[in-house]
């Protein structure tokens, strides 16, 4: 993400962006002075984030319903490790 979209983020202090392209999802947290990428979330801990993508990347191909289902089984799941 260029730096001039994150510095309206700065502007509104939010201490971390997620940014999906399409394929991956990757989370901008902000730490001294800067964002920085990280593959975990500083608020979901214990969620592995970039695994997340796969569900993103099924949205309008799968049964929204169904799909919604799955992430939140697999989320429970998740936490429960």
């Amino acid at each position: 993400m260029r730096l001039d979209r994150l510095q309206m983020y700065v502007d509104w202090g939010v201490a971390e962006v997620w940014v999906y392209d399409g394929e991956s999802l990757v989370i901008q947290q902000w730490q001294n002075g800067m964002y920085i990428t990280s593959q975990r979330s500083q608020f979901l801990t214990g969620i592995p984030i970039p695994e997340m993508a796969g569900f993103l990347q099924q949205a309008g191909r799968e049964d929204y319903l169904t799909l919604v289902k799955a992430f939140r089984g697999w989320v429970r799941g998740q936490i429960g490790k």
